[in-house]
């Protein structure tokens, strides 16, 4: 499990990567991992953009137009940025993919 420091890297990186991109659709693989009904997460969150990522203890949170997602590393401790022109195979822990707008 990461620890704080490594939490706060992932925070960081993120930033550079992800603030003000616009989400144009989401892919989940994994539906349990979403606490709400997931077609009514996907039909909020879609064309929303990241205005900024904030970390409270091991919690990072995504902070949108009108919504917030809390999202927890847990033991893998990864969030994956890939080109969506790339046809790279998913990774094991891959459970939900934000596809942007360019």
């Amino acid at each position: 499990m990461p620890e704080l420091p490594e939490v706060e890297t992932v925070r960081r990186s993120l930033i550079d990567l992800i603030i003000g991109k616009k989400i144009k659709s989401i892919d989940v693989f994994y539906e349990r991992i979403i606490q709400s009904d997931v077609e009514e997460f996907k039909t909020c969150l879609v064309g929303k953009t990241f205005n900024d990522i904030n970390r409270y203890g091991k919690y990072l949170i995504f902070i949108l137009d009108k919504y917030i997602i809390l999202s927890h590393l847990r033991m893998e401790g990864k969030y994956f940025l890939k080109d969506s022109q790339e046809q790279s195979p998913k990774e094991k822990h891959e459970h939900i993919i934000f596809n942007f707008t360019r």
